[in-house]
């Protein structure tokens, strides 16, 4: 009798298991809902303004409710599914920030994961002036080229150009420019000596993305075109004076 029992119970056991096993479970528990980010793969690091694509799979969620998004930090979502998000950076930031994105399961809300972005500033926006020369002469046939290049300017807008004496428009007195473009401008000396301070004016590339930057490379706020006609001048007076001698040369000779 107490054999038969104890066979009636191992039984009993055996079928409980069976039956809960049979309805999903596993030995009367289910599996527990997962969350996981499943791209990017690690956290990412971005300029203002840029966007980053998330995605995101739910483990075990048999009704297939998927997840919401939630943000902490600046910046924006778009583009919300049950499965992925689009992170946008704010356009400008004064310093670099960090941002969470938190994907978290509907089913059971007590479960989700998280990634965290880095938005930072953008590479330094820098003016250079490619052409350097010190000095000119007065009255050249030849207008001097000189082109600029602007260092990450995503827009490619390039720069503007100004000839000016501290700070004022000197031009035609300070010589004149011509054919500006935004990579590049040509400058032309005045045809006689202009007197000071239009002698000495200053050329000046100003980025259109970023009026605030006109840095040459050397790391001054202008690029200066010294017009230096006494050395011409001087030349000439050489040149005059040897011609002079060999014509009183030639003289004594004859």
């Amino acid at each position: 009798m107490k054999s038969g029992s104890a066979s009636t119970w191992v039984f009993l056991g055996v079928l409980a298991n069976l039956i809960a096993v049979g309805c999903g479970g596993s030995y009367g528990s289910s599996h527990p809902v997962s969350v996981v980010i499943t791209s990017p793969a690690s956290a990412p690091s971005i300029q203002q303004g840029q966007t980053v694509s998330i995605t995101a799979s739910v483990s075990y969620d048999s009704s297939s409710k998927g997840i919401t998004w939630s943000l902490t930090g600046q910046g924006s979502l778009t583009n919300q599914t049950s499965t992925s998000v689009t992170y946008n950076a704010p356009a400008l930031v004064s310093s670099n920030i960090m941002a969470t994105v938190t994907a978290t399961s509907v089913a059971d809300p007590s479960k989700s994961a998280s990634i965290t972005i880095t938005v930072q500033l953008p590479p330094p926006h820098t003016v250079i002036i490619n052409t350097k020369i010190s000095s000119l002469a007065a009255a050249i046939t030849t207008p001097v080229q000189f082109t600029a290049t602007v260092e990450n300017d995503p827009s490619n807008s390039g720069v503007t150009w100004m000839l000016a004496v501290n700070g004022a428009a000197c031009s035609p007195a300070c010589g004149t420019l011509s054919q500006a473009n935004i990579f590049g401008v040509f400058y032309t000396p005045p045809s006689s000596v202009p007197a000071a301070p239009n002698n000495s004016p200053t050329i000046t590339a100003t980025s259109v993305a970023d009026p605030t930057k006109s840095r040459s490379r050397d790391d001054q706020q202008f690029h200066h075109v010294a017009l230096w006609w006494w050395h011409r001048c001087f030349c000439e007076f050489l040149f005059r004076w040897s011609r002079q001698s060999r014509l009183l040369d030639a003289d004594e000779l004859h």
